[in-house]
């Protein structure tokens, strides 16, 4: 593994200066990436925090220990990732899918944060076959706002009762601009759907403006 980033910061290091980072650029990344794999829980964390500081160098290296069997390394890779301005993006839509929900969590606190940029990040995760990724993934559109409502409507079509239910509430989580659709949805053939509208709307929170 170790090697690997030794290639690719030597030969995918042509940045915007257009040219290769120095060796000594490179070490340190190596160096950081096996105190991030090696050290105990506190050596990660500063691995983790230099590695964030790099930017967007660090990112190819945090991305693969998101599929660490370790979970310890999962989490700081999220974290890492997280972190890093700008967003990687890509990186963040597979962490956000991931089979751990620290990670996924991790992922959605900081994908949630960039609104509708985030948007397909999380409609990757409404295809993945764990039904609580695609339940996770629901309640992060709906801490977004009103602008997720459409990809939150998509989840109406899942198979999973449990999905569909975490649609409902996420539309909740939306507000009063999704009281007409909760409304509708009150009278829905779906008997799990119609009770949880109808909590949403018992819970709902008043038009701003009225009393």
């Amino acid at each position: 593994m170790v090697r690997w980033v030794l290639i690719w910061v030597v030969f995918a290091g042509f940045a915007c200066d257009g040219g290769p980072r120095s060796a000594p650029e490179a070490t340190a990344l190596v160096s950081l990436l096996v105190q991030f794999d090696r050290g105990d829980v506190y050596e990660r964390a500063n691995a983790r925090d230099a590695l964030a500081a790099l930017g967007s160098e660090a990112v190819p290296g945090l991305q693969e220990r998101l599929a660490s069997e370790q979970q310890g390394i999962r989490y700081h890779a999220a974290r890492g990732l997280a972190a890093i301005e700008p967003i990687p993006m890509d990186a963040l839509a597979i962490a956000v899918s991931s089979r751990d929900q620290r990670v996924r969590e991790v992922a959605a606190d900081a994908l949630v944060e960039r609104g509708a940029p985030s948007f397909l990040a999380f409609e990757v995760a409404l295809t993945i076959p764990s039904h609580n990724v695609r339940e996770d993934a629901l309640a992060s559109l709906g801490r977004i706002g009103p602008k997720s409502m459409p990809l939150i409507e998509t989840a109406f079509a899942d198979p999973d009762p449990r999905v569909r239910r975490a649609a409902v509430e996420a539309l909740g989580s939306v507000g009063w601009r999704a009281r007409s659709r909760l409304i509708a949805l009150a009278k829905s053939e779906d008997k799990g759907v119609r009770r949880q509208a109808k909590e949403a709307l018992r819970v709902l929170p008043k038009r701003p403006g009225r009393l």
